[in-house]
């Protein structure tokens, strides 16, 4: 690998793309925050402009936290409308022991996927400090799409910005013509 800086803060890849992984994998640990873990990857992704290492390895982690983070949403509306009546502090079920099998394993997998995206995170960090290349199995089929969507999306803020420019610059012509009409009108 050539470059082997990023192009934020000049910070090594491989220290940014173990905080992509880390980061958000502690993100989908926490309960509430899980829903984010995604966000962090992307954002990197999107600032990132000189290193293809780490912009692979957002891609990755944004898609592999993102999908999670759709399991989750799913995982959470099963529960709600399986168990309206649970709540943290009281378990009051009408069919006690098909309820209590239902929520065990609702939990367990849950749980099992968590710990099968922490195994696979603590993989990609161990392999990417190292800067050999990581491809996450089944995630990796998704990153030129990922990629192909997100630059094109970054295109078109690009013009957007590109063009608010030309109208600021256009602007301040208009002004400046203004004003020398305006002093040479009061002369």
């Amino acid at each position: 690998m050539k470059n082997r800086k990023s192009s934020i803060s000049s910070i090594d890849a491989n220290i940014i793309v173990l905080a992509c992984y880390l980061f958000s994998l502690l993100l989908s640990w926490l309960n509430e925050a899980r829903y984010i873990a995604w966000l962090f990857p992307m954002i990197i992704y999107i600032i990132e402009r000189k290193s293809e290492f780490v912009k692979k390895h957002s891609a990755q982690a944004t898609i592999l936290f993102g999908l999670y983070t759709i399991f989750s949403i799913i995982y959470t509306f099963i529960f709600i409308i399986l168990f309206p009546e649970v709540n943290i502090f009281d378990i009051n079920l009408s069919n006690f022991a098909g309820s209590l099998l239902l929520l065990t394993t609702l939990i367990a997998l849950s749980f099992a996927i968590l710990i099968v995206i922490t195994i696979i995170s603590i993989i990609a960090v161990s392999k990417t400090w190292h800067y050999e290349e990581y491809n996450i199995p089944l995630v990796n089929k998704l990153v030129p799409r990922f990629k192909k969507i997100m630059d094109k999306i970054m295109q078109n803020n690009n013009k957007k910005d590109k063009d608010i420019i030309i109208d600021t610059e256009i602007e301040e012509k208009e002004i400046k013509k203004r004003k020398e009409v305006d002093k040479n009108e009061k002369r």
